[in-house]
């Protein structure tokens, strides 16, 4: 299975260069990557057909290349889901390491702190900083706004939710029923 996360833009800042000692290596160099986007969101599920509520897109970014597979700032194809921001998911005691997410399903009134919107999730291997856990929410199906994640026999990939999740082992050969995996 192909992992999906979030990728909140990238705050590279160089801390280390080591162009000044033997050997040279002007291109050698040490990142702190960050960034300053909201990445505490989760997603909004339907209960009984969590892909429903996730859309795949088969198309590249503008700029992604086949010579560079993992380029950081392009990908091959996206999944766009619902997501709101949780309020109650932060840093783990006042420092810069993020949480542990809440538990799942979120009490949606208590807990969120915008209404839902479109998130990109984006193939885990081209990220250097993702969210790809999430704490989810059950929410109502809605009809998918681009066209929806296809199951066994399409020519875009079909994918499951790991166990646990209300409706695991998504990927199923449900053609008949509008394509939905």
């Amino acid at each position: 299975p192909l992992l999906f996360a979030l990728h909140p833009r990238e705050d590279m800042r160089v801390v280390a260069r080591y162009d000044q000692m033997p050997p040279t290596r002007p291109l050698a160099v040490d990142y702190e990557v960050s960034t300053s986007e909201t990445w505490n969101l989760m997603l909004h599920l339907d209960a009984h057909d969590p892909a429903s509520m996730l859309s795949f897109s088969p198309s590249p970014s503008q700029g992604w290349s086949s010579d560079m597979p993992f380029d950081t700032n392009e990908f091959p194809f996206s999944i766009t889901a619902q997501g709101s921001i949780i309020d109650s998911w932060g840093y783990w005691q006042r420092s810069e390491i993020i949480a542990e997410p809440p538990p799942s399903p979120v009490n949606c009134p208590d807990s969120c702190g915008s209404l839902p919107s479109n998130i990109t999730l984006v193939p885990f291997g081209g990220t250097n900083i993702r969210i790809a856990v999430f704490p989810w929410t059950l929410s109502k199906p809605r009809v998918p706004t681009s066209h929806a994640v296809h199951g066994p026999g399409s020519s875009v990939p079909s994918f499951t939710l790991a166990e646990g999740w209300p409706g695991a082992a998504l990927a199923s050969n449900r053609q008949s029923e509008g394509g939905i995996a």
